[in-house]
């Protein structure tokens, strides 16, 4: 308790959670043992010390999901700061090219990208719009408003804001991004689906179920036969239908 009232002074924290994970380890003490050890990571990373927390981390989580098994909420915690990790890490990824290589330059793209899937896994959509924003807009300069880059981004950005239930804006890139995958790609291409898989969450978001019905409908017609059976997104599509 008083390890978790340290939030914030890392070295004192650190100090704290490193005397609890050896008492803990001595008196055979499991859960004491996963949460001092989820506490020393957190204080790692709250010192800049990213690839120690990174490894007290993944020892800690190692060590939980044996104990709790894969379900069990206690896991949530250390998923949340492995989350934080990674978004620190592609965070400094992109500072570190931008300030290098300038704002607009190619190298960024695939930073933003990093860090904007490392935002929607940590639940931080809004941030993760934002970058996705940002991304489009250098695609659009580098590759053409129709390009198929441009085209997958905004898919992705449409993705992002049907989950925060900005679906005017939302049905808008969709549209767009259905039109550009037309153009760029053939019918029997899997990614023509994922409009339609995203409407389809969209429509069952908004209670407009018939609608949401044939949109996952489209999707599964098609990813049934471009993938193979059991795939990922074949299930997603007939779980919304």
């Amino acid at each position: 308790v008083v390890a978790w009232r340290q939030e914030g002074q890392w070295t004192e924290q650190k100090k704290l959670f490193e005397r609890v994970e050896l008492l803990a380890r001595r008196l055979d003490q499991t859960p004491a043992s996963v949460e001092a050890g989820s506490g020393l990571g957190r204080s790692l990373a709250g010192l800049g010390e990213n690839a120690a927390a990174q490894a007290q981390l993944d020892k800690t989580l190692a060590v939980a999901l044996k104990y709790y098994g894969e379900d069990h909420p206690r896991l949530s915690i250390i998923y949340s700061d492995l989350g934080r990790l990674a978004i620190e890490y592609h965070q400094k990824a992109l500072e570190l090219s931008v300030a290098a290589f300038g704002a607009d330059h190619s190298s960024n793209l695939s930073h933003r990208s990093n860090l904007a899937t490392a935002l929607i896994e940590a639940g931080q959509i809004k941030a993760a719009i934002s970058q996705f924003r940002q991304i489009l807009a250098q695609t659009q300069l580098e590759f053409g408003k129709q390009s198929l880059k441009a085209g997958e981004v905004i898919q992705n950005l449409a993705a992002a804001l049907v989950q925060t239930r900005q679906f005017a804006e939302a049905e808008k890139d969709l549209r767009e991004a259905d039109m550009i995958f037309a153009r760029n790609l053939p019918d029997t291409h899997p990614r023509r689906a994922f409009p339609s898989l995203t409407r389809a969450e969209m429509r069952i978001a908004q209670g407009r179920f018939s609608e949401a019905q044939v949109d996952a409908g489209r999707a599964f017609s098609l990813l049934s036969k471009a993938l193979p059976a059991g795939h990922f997104a074949v299930e997603v599509a007939r779980c919304r239908m």
